[in-house]
């Protein structure tokens, strides 16, 4: 596998070819540095929207089925994907087809029609994604923690948007968003896989010319609100458990840097694989949840870590309490060196699982090229994680698992019978 080199098209767009000869398939992925962050409330939801407008036809496929037929042409893999500060879209085929996933990836962007009949189609489809989200609790919960710990501002709101605001989103709207949003000033293409270098970046050069050159508009500044515990807690009759997230506001990459790598680590101690302390504990000792996770959700100057489970209802109190009590255990009682070696095992694995294909290793480039402005290799990022000592992780718990920083959301069929206040007042 080559080391990744950055090009750049004479219009000055940022180009990343990522060439392993050894792979079957190629990637061609465009990301755009625009999210959820860098909307207004008035039109929340629109990044999303538009990202599955831009599928229904552009000028030389003016149609759904036209362009669906020309991406299945050549086998296609090919979706996109918003957060709240990137959106992405990609094509992924088999090399011999990789520049004519450039010329069909860059007409849907630099073409698109935004005709009004299949904008009033896909406003049905996104209504449709926003009830089948607040219908799964252990989606929804994620948009209520999110609200509970940025509050009112973007980074509060849901990526899917409202019903109310998706409904008045109109085509003069999406216009105006990618015209002040889509530029080669915030937009990276990333090639990765096995490809021609040369045929490609003449595809991109040609088919992105006319892509737009003037500046992106810049996301709204974020304040973060929070000042003690929080807590928020939904009703939902029909459920037969109730859903809990456990969540702790952290930096983002900006303050954090280095620091993240314990944090991953501190996650994996509590939640990764069957053998970690908190799944030990809520499945194999008390046998009270099916699911559990522990992981961080890092925004370039925002964060969290989390520790996410379904409860027995009757045992509510005590999971809650048992949870909060190795969470303070953690904090005052060394790691075990074997202990640690396996949480760096699990995530090392994670990490190698998730870039082994062209795609995955496409968007780990790209994603870690536009937040730190550089190209950063896998195994660099193991090296980081090797370097982690007990120390550091146990170190960054008692900076981060504190009261004042603790946001506890709750999907329940009925209230508590107990005070969340008092359980989380010595923590």
């Amino acid at each position: 596998m080559a080391k990744p080199k950055i090009l750049k098209t004479k219009s000055g767009l940022p180009v990343i070819f990522y060439q392993a000869e050894n792979y079957n398939t190629a990637t061609v992925l465009v990301l755009v540095k625009t999210g959820t962050d860098f909307e207004s409330k008035s039109i929340n939801g629109i990044s999303h929207l538009i990202e599955h407008v831009f599928f229904k036809g552009s000028k030389s496929y003016p149609t759904p089925l036209a362009l669906s037929l020309e991406l299945d042409k050549i086998g296609a893999e090919y979706n996109a994907f918003t957060s709240y500060e990137l959106t992405g879209y990609y094509i992924k085929t088999i090399p011999e087809y990789c520049p004519r996933g450039v010329e069909l990836l860059a007409d849907m962007l630099t073409e698109p029609i935004f005709d009004q009949a299949e904008l009033e189609k896909e406003r049905k489809v996104v209504l449709e994604e926003i009830n089948y989200n607040f219908d799964t609790p252990t989606r929804f919960i994620h948009d209520l923690n999110l609200r509970l710990i940025y509050g009112d501002q973007p980074a509060g709101w849901p990526i899917l948007g409202p019903k109310e605001t998706i409904t008045r989103i109109n085509q003069a709207d999406i216009l105006r968003y990618v015209q002040n949003h889509y530029s080669v000033k915030n937009t990276v293409v990333i090639v990765s896989g096995n490809f021609n270098q040369t045929k490609v970046f003449k595809t991109i050069e040609a088919k992105f010319q006319s892509y737009r050159k003037t500046a992106a508009l810049e996301r709204r500044p974020f304040v973060q609100k929070q000042k003690d515990f929080q807590k928020l807690t939904q009703l939902k009759k029909d459920l037969k458990q109730a859903h809990l997230l456990f969540s702790f506001r952290t930096d983002g990459l900006d303050r954090l840097k280095d620091r993240r790598y314990s944090l991953s680590l501190l996650a994996a101690v509590l939640g990764a694989g069957f053998s970690s302390r908190l799944f030990s504990l809520l499945r194999q000792e008390l046998g009270a949840t099916y699911y559990l996770s522990a992981d961080t959700n890092i925004f370039s100057n925002r964060g969290y870590f989390y520790i996410q489970t379904g409860a027995d209802l009757k045992r509510l109190k005590k999971i809650i309490e048992a949870i909060k009590d190795e969470l303070v255990r953690i904090k005052v009682e060394k790691i075990d060196p074997a202990e640690l070696e396996k949480a760096k095992t699990i995530i090392k694995n994670q990490i190698s699982v998730a870039t082994e294909t062209s795609d995955t290793i496409g968007r780990f480039t790209g994603e870690n090229y536009l937040f730190e402005k550089k190209i950063v290799l896998v195994k660099e990022l193991i090296k980081k994680i090797n370097q982690v000592n007990a120390e550091a992780v146990q170190k960054e718990a008692e900076l981060t698992l504190r009261r004042q920083k603790t946001n506890v959301v709750l999907i329940l069929p009925e209230p508590l019978d107990f005070n969340l206040n008092q359980t989380f007042a010595n923590f």
